[in-house]
């Protein structure tokens, strides 16, 4: 069953207590002491064996997650957005609301320094779910929108039929996406190896009549979203990573040729 954000789900993290029994030596007497029970003891392999089939999956899913779309508190992308010629200064980063249901977390924007968009996902089992776009998230998928199938896997195709809901109202939309990679990439920052991109066509009836909207975004493993173009037939807009903060830049930018320097700031 998927969460929504209606409910707080609370889970208790689960503990197993493993307790060893030892035997205790018998006392020096006129018996004879029994001879020792021999116990077959079990092998365990690894603490996975104590997990369940549905825990397994949805640590899975988490990690996979986590390369594609990363979230822990405190990330930062400094980012560079263009559109019809102007060009803007964007920071997104990442936070955990304390009234968001396990498994959710959401996306900040700026842009030149005033708050702009939130975006509201949800990690489920199998797949990654955009909840709300917009300012403070106002725009609803309904139902969720999946944005990433888990696990990630080349070739993987998926669509989506439902409405985007606001207080104006709801308009229906239909998307088809797809999953390819790993490719390589050149932007007008740097140029990148070994990224996934996802391609989705949206077609959504306004008012006045049906709009295309083409989105591509394409991904970083551990870095999440480098790169994103979306069209909509009357306005280009693109939006490239400058640079990321909140983890050791080592760790993600190899200082030669691993993806051609990363520009840091």
């Amino acid at each position: 069953m998927r969460r929504t954000l209606a409910y707080t789900i609370k889970i208790a993290p689960c503990f197993m207590i493993l307790i060893l029994s030892y035997g205790c030596g018998f006392r020096k007497s006129g018996l004879t002491s029994p001879q020792p029970i021999v116990v077959q003891k079990k092998s365990l392999s690894s603490p996975s064996e104590f997990i369940s089939a549905q825990e397994k999956a949805e640590i899975a899913a988490l990690k996979d997650a986590d390369n594609f779309y990363p979230h822990a508190p405190g990330l930062m992308w400094n980012l560079v957005g263009t559109a019809n010629g102007q060009t803007y200064k964007l920071v997104r980063y990442a936070a955990i609301p304390a009234d968001m249901p396990a498994g959710g977390f959401v996306y900040k924007w700026l842009r030149d320094g005033s708050p702009v968009q939130q975006e509201v996902y949800m990690v489920e089992p199998n797949a990654i779910d955009c909840v709300g776009i917009g300012p403070g998230g106002t725009f609803r998928y309904d139902p969720p929108l999946p944005v990433l199938p888990l696990p990630a896997i080349s070739g993987a195709a998926w669509s989506w039929k439902g409405k985007l809901v606001s207080a104006g109202g709801a308009v229906s939309a239909t998307a088809n996406c797809k999953l390819t990679g790993p490719i390589s990439l050149k932007t007008d920052l740097t140029s990148y190896k070994n990224v996934f991109q996802v391609t989705a066509n949206f077609l959504v009836a306004r008012p006045k009549g049906v709009e295309n909207i083409r989105s591509e975004t394409w991904f970083l493993p551990g870095t999440g979203m480098v790169r994103q173009v979306v069209n909509n037939g009357k306005r280009v807009l693109v939006v490239d990573m400058n640079s990321m903060k909140g983890i050791p830049a080592s760790a993600k930018y190899p200082a030669k040729n691993g993806n051609n320097d990363i520009p840091k700031k």
